[in-house]
C-alpha cells in the first residue's frame, strides 16, 4: 500500500464523519489519526497470545524531506511528547554506499545536517 493511499484513507475517515462545513487540516486532524494508529496497532498481540507486545517497530519509509512523508515525521515528533521521550527512540537509517575504497557519505551528512 502506498503512502499516498494511507493518507487517503486517514482523510476519508476524518472527512466522512463531519462533513463540511468542517475542515480536515493536516495538522492536528490527520497527525492526530496516525498517532491513535499507531497507539492501537502497538496494544494488538502478534505472537499468538493475549499479551500486549513490549515493542513495537515504526518505520516510515521513503526519503526524510519529501513531503510524502513530512506528515508521518510530524505524528512522530508530536507522539513522543505524548508517550514521553522515555517510551520512544527515533533512528534515523541511511545507505552510505561505497564503491571500492571511497565511501559515498555526503546524503547521509545533509540528511542530519543542522543549519
Amino acid at each position: 500500500m502506498g503512502i499516498m493511499n494511507i493518507i487517503g484513507d486517514i482523510v476519508l475517515m476524518l472527512v466522512l464523519p463531519i462533513m463540511p462545513p468542517f475542515f480536515v487540516q493536516i495538522v492536528p486532524h490527520v497527525t492526530d489519526e496516525i498517532q491513535e494508529w499507531i497507539e492501537d496497532v502497538s496494544k494488538k498481540p502478534v505472537d499468538g497470545t493475549k499479551n500486549e507486545p513490549d515493542v513495537c517497530l515504526i518505520e516510515v519509509g521513503g526519503t526524510v524531506g519529501d513531503i510524502e512523508s513530512m506528515v508521518f515525521l510530524e505524528a512522530l515528533r508530536q507522539f513522543q511528547f505524548k508517550v514521553g521521550q522515555e517510551n520512544i527512540m527515533l533512528v534515523h537509517v541511511s545507505l552510505v554506499p561505497c564503491l571500492g575504497a571511497v565511501c559515498v557519505y555526503e546524503w547521509t551528512y545533509w540528511a542530519i545536517c543542522i543549519p
